[in-house]
């Protein structure tokens, strides 16, 4: 008789804690966790997205370290490549601790730098106006929301007149009325940055809503 999947066992304290490899992937520098591990490690292949014209995805990155002692090595430096462009690569110096028969890791940094990577071509549109996404996207991983805002607030205020030319464009290919895009372009005349996307508000084409809301409007009110 099948065993019944409604009564599983409970899960070990074991299998519940992080790997190194999540540790790795998912952590902010100068944090220390409780991972998955004895004294002695195997470093596995970890998951990251590589910005590399051959990849511009999320790819595998191995590391040259087959395995090493933790009790000989408290410190130590991971470099993982990329396996597909095996050009892009990621440093890790972390730190090693076993108390009590647990694995602690801190980790000290990483180059590059901690945080969603934006893909290239979205960094190049944005041009001169790079640096407040990159800061933004940065904040927003270590958890900086207020600032993450604001970084993202300026994006979109020095974008403004791009991004009017983008709706409005929009609106003339899909056949909107002359008084939408009227009010549009009226908007984009608009010095004031609150004021113009007021007009906008009821304008944008329905093509470039995110369910059913305008995502500038989004921006705006938070």
């Amino acid at each position: 008789m099948p065993p019944d999947t409604d009564s599983t066992e409970p899960e070990s304290e074991e299998s519940t804690k992080m790997t190194l490899e999540m540790f790795l992937e998912t952590v902010p520098p100068n944090n220390e966790t409780v991972v998955n591990g004895g004294d002695y490690v195997v470093p596995k292949p970890i998951r990251l997205y590589c910005a590399n014209e051959e990849c511009e995805s999320v790819t595998f990155f191995d590391t040259e370290k087959d395995s090493f002692s933790v009790e000989d090595s408290k410190y130590i430096l991971l470099r993982y490549t990329c396996r597909h462009c095996r050009e892009t690569t990621k440093f890790y110096p972390v730190v090693f601790r076993y108390v009590r028969k647990e694995m602690i890791v801190m980790k000290m940094g990483e180059t590059p730098a901690f945080g969603p990577t934006l893909p290239p071509r979205l960094v190049t549109l944005l041009g001169p106006d790079r640096d407040y996404l990159l800061k933004g996207r940065k904040s927003e991983a270590f958890g900086l929301g207020i600032a993450a805002y604001a970084y993202y607030r300026r994006v979109v205020e020095k974008q403004k007149d791009r991004l009017f030319d983008q709706i409005i464009s929009v609106a003339e290919k899909i056949g909107a009325s002359a008084d939408t895009i009227a009010t549009l372009k009226t908007a984009r005349k608009e010095k004031q940055f609150t004021k113009a996307f007021e007009l906008e508000r009821d304008a944008v084409p329905e093509a470039l809503k995110i369910a059913g809301h305008n995502p500038l409007l989004v921006c705006m009110t938070r």
